[in-house]
């Protein structure tokens, strides 16, 4: 077929895409589901680690939902509107509300460029092996 002005394709308006973060808000989980949550957890002196099931970069999940946002609002309450949760402790695993902090998207992609880096969160030591360590 031929493309000519009649019949050509109007070209798709394209938007600044916006990355959906949902807030967490309406997590109702009944005591049983609360209760096998927690049993996933597995809480060091340091951080809280996920033992559930995991996604290929090692954050938790349950139930459809990223555990470390379920444990947060357990605890903590409601994620601000539009808010990534930056693991401080640089553990993907880790699910304790202490470790976590609501920041815009934008400053928890800037904070994750940076640490591949090495460059940021001198709060936290450095281990022989490689990996983080909680104060």
């Amino acid at each position: 077929m031929r493309i000519t002005k009649a019949n050509k394709i109007p070209a798709l308006k394209v938007e600044k895409h916006t990355p959906y973060i949902p807030s967490y808000k309406d997590i109702e989980l009944t005591t049983g589901q609360q209760e096998l949550f927690w049993s996933f957890v597995n809480r060091t002196n340091s951080c809280w680690f996920w033992g559930g099931d995991t996604d290929k970069t090692g954050y938790g999940k349950f139930m459809g939902y990223m555990a470390h946002r379920i444990a947060y609002t357990f605890i903590k309450g409601k994620i601000p509107s539009g808010k990534a949760l930056d693991h401080l402790c640089i553990q993907h695993a880790c699910v304790k509300p202490d470790h976590l902090d609501p920041v815009s998207v934008a400053e928890n992609s800037r904070r994750a460029a940076t640490e591949r880096w090495g460059i940021r969160r001198t709060e936290f030591r450095m281990l022989p092996h490689a990996g983080r360590e909680c104060p």
